[in-house]
């Protein structure tokens, strides 16, 4: 990421490339220099000083936006110029005052680790909840994505979350993941600390601990503290706990899991994540699609925020489809075909939701799916088999309606009532707060595993069976 942007303007405007709203080159360098915060250091050239006549705009509309432009650019303390020599006197002078300025900034110490997210939108109501959650000291908070299911936005609003609240002076992140790994403590911790700083091999866990926690109490950040630990599972927990130890005494802690089991491990409070509305999953869709000519299609790209039940990760593989050689068309063309095949229960990559050969769970929704499916019993070959089963066999029951648990049982053909407590705690299920043994099942979650039964040649004898209860 570069340091500092330089802008020299005079009379030209710039060449306007397609696709951006008529904006030139030139100004569209700036508004990227402007998004990303990067120190702007600006020279106009002074109005008075003579310039060439055949050197300037003659188009009427580049002289209108030109002049827009250099207002826009006045907003800020910029320089005005006149010649070669006295544009390199002022730039050099710039660059000089506002290196001593970054100098002062890498000398401060790190006060927010946390990651800024790159699209956020919403999401007003679970702010203001976290906000209140968090203003006790040592209260920890976890966040649920409905009880466990991948890609519904946890990380996002978390990070989020964690860069608008200005009431803390310092910010701890910690992404733990599925698998704990040697060394994920340390290397957590030296981030903190900060600089080229390593603990000395063979150092005991404990003096990690305290050297940290001495460390960030001194580091002149001060007080209150948060900490963010995102995507703790259950063989990270042990590490979740270190992490806090290591914090300074009464941070807020601020924890995200796909798993009620995890936050009950860490005497967490849940607070369960929602899906996106259908205007705040238009809205993310036409903040990634970035297509003026998307906001036409608002009431589609509504419906297929409903028919993807809000999950945060669906809608962006969705937009960015989309986005490839957008066209109006396309967007009720992906809104039919997610209709019929969540229905259906087509592959994923039928539906527009990922790319057949995609390998990360951030460009894959079956495979964010599968993450939770996978830690089903992990260390128990035989019943893990029998819990994929019984996942899969839910893809018979009717879509986006409640189901009783006798339901679930006529169709596995089995009365396993642990099955159920396992897929509840893990957010497979969602139990119906308002009438015992009632559950209900994300949209896509039964879809990913109607699919997997029709990969599997299980669709017929699991729907048989659904009929059969009726």
């Amino acid at each position: 990421m570069p340091k500092f942007f330089v802008g020299i303007y005079a009379y030209r405007y710039g060449w306007c490339p397609p696709g951006h709203d008529g904006k030139s080159i030139t100004e569209l360098e700036y508004d990227w220099a402007t998004e990303r915060k990067i120190p702007r250091l600006c020279f106009i050239m002074s109005d008075d000083h003579p310039f060439p006549e055949n050197r300037k705009d003659k188009d009427a509309s580049d002289q209108v936006k030109l002049k827009a432009f250099k207002d826009r650019v006045k907003e800020r303390v910029v320089g005005f110029f006149t010649n070669s020599d006295d544009l390199k006197a002022r730039v050099t002078a710039a660059l000089a005052e506002t290196s001593r300025e970054l100098i002062a900034e890498m000398t401060r110490p790190t006060c927010n680790f946390v990651p800024n997210p790159e699209h956020f939108v919403g999401r007003v109501d679970e702010l203001a909840a976290l906000r209140s959650a968090l203003s006790t000291d040592g209260a920890v908070t976890a966040i649920t994505a409905l009880k466990g299911i991948g890609g519904i936005g946890k990380t996002t609003l978390a990070c989020a979350y964690a860069n608008q609240d200005d009431r803390f002076q310092l910010k701890l992140y910690a992404s733990l993941g599925q698998n704990y790994r040697e060394n994920l403590e340390s290397s957590v911790m030296e981030t903190w600390i900060g600089g080229d700083f390593h603990f000395a091999p063979g150092t005991p866990l404990d003096q990690m601990i305290a050297y940290t926690r001495q460390h960030l109490m001194n580091d002149g950040c001060g007080t209150p503290v948060l900490l963010l630990i995102d995507d703790v599972w259950a063989d990270t927990v042990n590490a979740a706990r270190n992490l806090r130890a290591a914090a300074p005494p009464n941070a807020r802690v601020l924890i995200t899991t796909r798993s009620e089991d995890v936050a009950a491990a860490l005497d967490a409070d849940t607070t369960r994540l929602d899906a996106l509305s259908p205007d705040e999953g238009a809205d993310l869709m036409l903040d990634l699609i970035r297509d003026k000519r998307a906001e036409t299609t608002r009431t589609d790209l509504k419906a297929i925020s409903t028919l993807l039940a809000g999950h945060s990760l669906a809608l962006a593989l969705a937009a960015r489809q989309l986005r490839r050689n957008f066209q109006t068309r396309r967007v009720k063309e992906l809104k039919d075909t997610l209709e019929k095949g969540l229905r259906d229960g087509d592959a994923f990559p039928d539906l527009k939701l990922e790319r057949a050969d995609a390998a990360s769970k951030q460009d894959s929704v079956s495979l964010t799916l599968k993450l939770t499916l996978d830690a089903l019993h992990a260390h128990n070959s035989d019943l893990h088999e029998k819990r994929l089963r019984q996942f899969r066999a839910l893809g018979a029951l009717p879509p986006d309606l409640a189901f009783r648990a006798k339901h679930v049982y006529a169709i596995w053909g089995d009365e396993d009532a642990d099955a159920l407590d396992d897929f509840a705690a893990e957010g497979l299920l969602t139990a119906d707060e308002s009438r015992d043994d009632w559950y209900t099942q994300h949209r896509l979650l039964r879809a990913y595993a109607r699919a997997q039964l029709r990969e599997r040649d299980e669709l017929d004898e699991a729907d048989a069976n659904h009929r059969h209860y009726l």
